[in-house]
């Protein structure tokens, strides 16, 4: 629940506007001209709907199950101390580079050969990235390709120091923001996060290089597009950054 409440909350106002009132924000438009068609935006809205409902759905049966399991663990992570902030930074840290290192991985085994036509394709109808695209895809990619990189991370610090489910929550709505802002397809002024947007724009671009989230990866296996990416990003920014370098 905590995962669709943020995940349409940061990203169906960037929908609303640049649907309703495209000037409003147009100077910041990364791909500059493109549009995506309203029938293809509907479909994704539907999609995307249809997945998280079916998910919402699956996780209500799974909680009427009563898997001991499950439950040994929940309250593992409820009975635990409640962290301060700066546990609670720290654990956040420590989710985003777990998410970095696995997304990358799992990514990049989706744009091989074998596996992106049957299951990464999906999402990359999107050449030029909106929002709430974020979130459209097979439903083996979901499983895959974002819920098991998310995963790793909050499961770690569960079973080795003693996480409270206030992490997990931080965590989550954190995670899907960052996710809309990365598919936003706008490098938004006084947005700490724009340098994500512009790589994960770029690789939906580009198709092969910037397959992680924060370039660090990337830069590690060489697939930070080199020149290319530095020549795009210079071209995007001189029109974006005009005013608004920060």
């Amino acid at each position: 629940l905590v995962q669709i409440i943020s995940h349409w909350g940061s990203g169906l106002p960037f929908i609303i506007v640049e649907r309703l009132w495209p000037k409003l924000i147009a100077r910041w438009k990364i791909q500059a001209g493109v549009r995506q068609p309203a029938a293809k935006i509907g479909r994704m809205l539907l999609n995307v709907l249809e997945f998280q409902l079916s998910s919402l759905v699956i996780a209500v049966i799974t909680s009427r199950l009563k898997i001991k399991l499950l439950e040994r663990w929940a309250e593992k992570l409820t009975s635990a101390p409640l962290p301060s902030g700066r546990r609670l930074v720290a654990e956040l840290g420590f989710n985003l580079l777990s998410w970095e290192v696995f997304f990358y991985t799992t990514h990049r085994i989706l744009h091989t050969q074998r596996f992106y036509k049957q299951i990464h394709k999906k999402h990359h109808e999107f050449k030029a990235p909106v929002s709430l695209a974020s979130a459209y895809a097979t439903h083996i990619e979901h499983a895959v390709g974002d819920f098991l990189p998310g995963f790793i991370g909050p499961s770690l610090l569960s079973f080795f120091f003693n996480s409270h489910l206030v992490s997990g929550w931080l965590w989550v709505g954190f995670g899907s923001l960052l996710t809309n802002v990365n598919h936003s397809g706008y490098d938004i002024p006084f947005n700490p996060l724009r340098e994500c947007a512009l790589m994960h724009d770029y690789h939906h671009h580009s198709f092969y290089s910037m397959l992680g989230l924060f370039g660090w990866m990337d830069k590690l296996f060489g697939t930070s597009g080199g020149a290319d990416y530095k020549n795009w990003r210079a071209e995007v920014i001189s029109r974006t950054r005009k005013h608004f370098p920060f």
